[in-house]
């Protein structure tokens, strides 16, 4: 199965990327081929059209219908943000609103993950976020007893901080192990949840 990660931040060199390439390089050798989508500085946030409500697809034509149809074919999720001014970046949010409320069903029963990458505060805030997003599309969230929280102080291959490592460690096994299972129960045949998603337009215009 293939598990799509969403990368919010444009910096190919910073912590947040090395982060997310860390987990993918773990995946990968779980035997999980993982694709990793960078958000782009361009954007755009839900202007509360309602288009979406009928077609399942975005009005605004850019990067996030396509990638809803990456998520269609997808066996699970991984969104990396860097925490910024005590919240999940902007541009993670504004994208992964529209991800999710565009086309929720193609997120339905998959295994989900946060990675709030910060310094100093604001992960409890960043991951609930996250989270409330993972709900919408009512996916199964993956988590542990300290959350997946990254402090960007060093590099992942550093080893410096046990504690992080072991939670990256704790999120690819975990990944691994529930698609597993969900591999196991269609080959035995166990039907999906038949309920799907409803698509959430909780905005006022």
């Amino acid at each position: 199965m293939k598990i799509l990660m969403i990368c919010g931040t444009p910096d190919e060199y910073g912590t947040v990327r090395m982060t997310a390439e860390y987990l993918k390089a773990g995946l990968e050798q779980h035997g999980l081929e993982t694709e990793m989508y960078q958000v782009r500085d361009d954007v755009q946030g839900c202007t509360a059209c309602g288009k979406c409500y009928k077609t399942s697809r975005c009005a605004i034509e850019d990067d996030v219908n396509m990638i809803a149809g990456k998520m269609a074919e997808a066996g699970g999720l991984i969104a990396v943000t860097p925490v910024v001014y005590g919240r999940a970046s902007g541009k993670t949010v504004l994208f992964l609103e529209r991800l999710f409320r565009s086309n929720p069903e193609v997120f339905s029963a998959k295994p989900a993950a946060a990675v709030p990458v910060m310094r100093r505060r604001g992960k409890e805030q960043a991951y609930e976020q996250l989270l409330d997003l993972f709900a919408q599309g009512n996916m199964l969230v993956l988590t542990s007893a300290s959350h997946f929280v990254i402090a960007g102080t060093a590099s992942p291959q550093s080893g410096s901080d046990e504690g992080e490592n072991r939670n990256r460690k704790l999120l690819v096994e975990q990944m691994s192990y529930v698609l597993q299972c969900i591999r196991a129960g269609k080959e035995k045949g166990l039907p999906e949840p038949e309920e799907k998603p409803e698509k959430d337009l909780s905005y006022y215009r």
